[in-house]
């Protein structure tokens, strides 16, 4: 009762899906195969035209509902020029598709042992502290589920060099040292789970991200 939410105006939900499909699907499709989304997918999206605001202020901006649903907000507010923004909402994306595909396959428990500092209250800190504590993002500090999928989305984000220039700029030795191995523990669980190279999935997420992008 004390969220607000409306469907996407009619004229929004075509050009993002196109986009959708564009910069997640295909990517995925051209580096794993042409099965791996219809065998690992949501069987639906349900899109949002607006906001989905939290009572503490947090902005939900998309979720994964039992492997079988993605949920996107704000559809009505994507702006391709926006650069800065797009590469946000596809960040959403590429994380809740990380939790279906360790649903499907869970990644191993060593992984939560690398900073098992989690905290509820991920939202008191900023990125750029949590980056300093061995967490790529703030919200990676809520849980190693959502700290997995922070890091693959983080590096789905970006280009190869972007990605080694964020990490290479945080000062602390340990905190830097600590999202290398969850860097590695990542790799490794893409290779040996569904033999995916990241990296060259990167690339491509990459090359059709910037192919998007006014």
């Amino acid at each position: 009762m004390n969220k607000y939410l409306y469907p996407p105006t009619e004229s929004k939900i075509k050009p993002l899906l196109e986009v959708v499909k564009k910069v997640w699907i295909d990517s995925y499709s051209e580096v794993a195969g042409a099965d791996f989304i219809k065998k690992v997918a949501p069987r639906q999206l349900s899109l949002i035209g607006g906001y989905n605001v939290n009572t503490d202020g947090t902005i939900t901006l998309g979720f994964a509902d039992s492997g079988m649903k993605i949920t996107l907000f704000n559809v009505d507010l994507l702006n391709l020029a926006d650069q800065a923004g797009t590469r946000r909402y596809f960040h959403t994306i590429q994380h809740e598709y990380c939790h279906i595909i360790n649903q499907t396959k869970p990644y191993s428990p060593e992984f939560a042992k690398i900073t098992p500092n989690y905290v509820s209250v991920w939202a008191n800190y900023t990125n750029e502290q949590a980056n300093q504590l061995g967490f790529i993002t703030n919200y990676a500090r809520a849980s190693d589920i959502e700290d997995f999928a922070e890091m693959t989305a983080t590096m789905l984000g970006m280009s190869r060099a972007a990605w080694n220039a964020k990490v290479n700029a945080i000062s602390n030795p340990t905190g830097k040292e600590a999202i290398r191995k969850k860097e590695a523990f990542v790799v490794s669980y893409f290779k040996s789970e569904w033999n995916i190279d990241i990296y060259t999935l990167q690339s491509k997420v990459e090359t059709q991200m910037l192919s998007v992008l006014r």
